[in-house]
């Protein structure tokens, strides 16, 4: 108990030294497609007639006049995002901030639950917290719905009654019904959300034969939905099996190499590509080395007869669940694509992997050595250079980010749009500025002044 209770404080101590890392992404701006959502956003929130019908709209459809996803919690969020916390960016990067902070404290207690002492577990929060591979998700704030589907899968497993120390009431069986039917609707990894949940359904004897019926019904009916879709918009392509195969085993490759402190070639575009391992970093030899270990270790888990049968089932689920997202974002990646191999290279395809991933390698080094010092250590060790890494990454993207501000204000005082401009070294100016552009940035300043002053800037279409 006493360790559980130093291991809480820690964590306490984790989560303000990751704030304190991460502080500087708020001097970043919106890019890419958060500008072409905010011109959508003016026009929503500037149906005076029709306000509410103009944002039921925006929920079901989003950007586009065509059903193209359904994910109307995510819609719902953004809109109350922009009218609830204005138009700047800093109010929006921290909370995705706080709710990746959130994330890492799910992890430890999951980790915890489901058998990891509190050295192991607070690595695993570590590993996750500060994993550097995933920080983009955050500096994008757009991809703020790969962070709330990551809080709505850790929620729906700490509520699953399966993993319950004692039987849950109807009140909590309601609440992870409701929380765990919301995640295709947060995002279509959702469904891999689901499927965890049917598979920790099995793990508990005898099998509540309700719960699993009630999990495969929504799972059916969202599944159902979403081939309907997929009907009509024609947006899945074939890969073949080996090419899945092999995204599959790239990504999970990556992901133990990033969550062991690995560091990336990095490519400036509309997100920064994850390409090959940087093998200039000093660290890297050493991050091989951890992945190796890591990997081992939950290989380890899954195998061990010294483990209980329903345990190395929550393990091998877990396992298939992060390696998932990386199968299903192949199938959207056009192979006519100059790069078709964004299922492994987009920092927000590993996020809601990574912390499935950690807290099986908790679960792993828990077995593989009972010493709290060296867990300590080694999570102090990749803390430090996740650390250097993420603030790195925000260098990389400041002059970018600075040159659109600068525009912006350019634009804003003579009407003009720039004729040069400083973006910085080694970015793809084309991907990084396709919706910046003089009609997106009046939405901007209408839907600012709007926010603020309660009344239209006097930029017009």
């Amino acid at each position: 108990m006493r360790d559980l209770k130093g291991g809480t404080l820690l964590l306490v101590l984790l989560l303000g030294i990751l704030a304190v890392v991460y502080l500087p992404g708020a001097l970043l701006f919106f890019r890419n497609d958060e500008w072409n959502l905010i011109r959508v956003i003016d026009h929503t929130l500037s149906q005076q007639d029709a306000t509410l019908s103009a944002v039921c709209h925006f929920v079901i459809y989003g950007d586009n006049p065509k059903l193209r996803h359904i994910i109307p919690v995510s819609l719902a969020l953004v809109i109350f995002k922009y009218e609830y916390f204005t138009i700047q960016f800093t109010n929006h990067y921290l909370i995705s901030l706080a709710v990746h902070l959130a994330n890492t404290w799910l992890v430890y207690r999951i980790a915890v639950v489901l058998g990891a002492n509190a050295a192991a577990a607070l690595l695993g929060a570590t590993l996750f917290g500060s994993a550097a591979l995933i920080a983009d998700t955050l500096f994008w704030t757009a991809q703020f719905p790969y962070i709330s589907l990551t809080c709505v899968t850790l929620i729906s497993i700490c509520l699953h009654p399966s993993l319950s120390a004692r039987p849950p009431d109807r009140r909590s069986f309601v609440l992870f019904y409701l929380v765990t039917a919301s995640a295709p609707f947060v995002l279509e990894l959702g469904y891999c959300t689901l499927l965890l949940a049917m598979f920790f359904a099995a793990v508990r004897r005898p099998v509540n034969a309700r719960l699993v019926i009630t999990l495969v019904g929504v799972f059916m009916a969202a599944l159902g939905l979403r081939i309907s879709l997929v009907s009509m918009q024609g947006n899945v392509h074939s890969v073949g099996l080996g090419k899945l195969i092999a995204n599959v085993f790239v990504g999970m490759s990556k992901l133990f190499y990033g969550m062991a402190g690995g560091q990336f070639n990095l490519k400036i575009t509309d997100t920064l590509y994850l390409l090959s391992p940087a093998l200039q970093n000093p660290l890297t030899i050493l991050s091989f080395c951890l992945a190796a270990l890591f990997a081992f270790a939950t290989a380890r888990q899954l195998f061990a007869r010294s483990n209980p049968p329903h345990l190395r089932f929550c393990y091998l689920s877990l396992l298939i669940i992060a390696a998932l997202p990386f199968a299903v974002t192949s199938l959207a990646c056009d192979p006519s694509n100059p790069n078709p191999d964004l299922s492994h290279q987009m920092p927000r395809y590993y996020y809601l992997s990574a912390p499935l991933l950690a807290i099986l390698i908790a679960q792993g080094v828990t077995n593989l050595a009972a010493a709290p010092r060296l867990w300590a250590i080694c999570g102090i060790l990749l803390l430090v250079a996740n650390a250097f890494a993420i603030r790195g990454q925000i260098r990389a993207l400041r002059p970018h980010t600075d040159d659109m501000r600068k525009t912006m204000a350019v634009f804003e005082n003579s009407g003009h749009w720039p004729a040069e401009r400083k973006r910085g070294p080694g970015v793809d100016s084309f991907r990084l500025d396709w919706s910046f552009n003089p009609r997106t940035v009046i939405s901007f300043i209408r839907l600012r002044d709007r926010l603020y002053l309660d009344e239209p800037a006097p930029f017009r279409d």
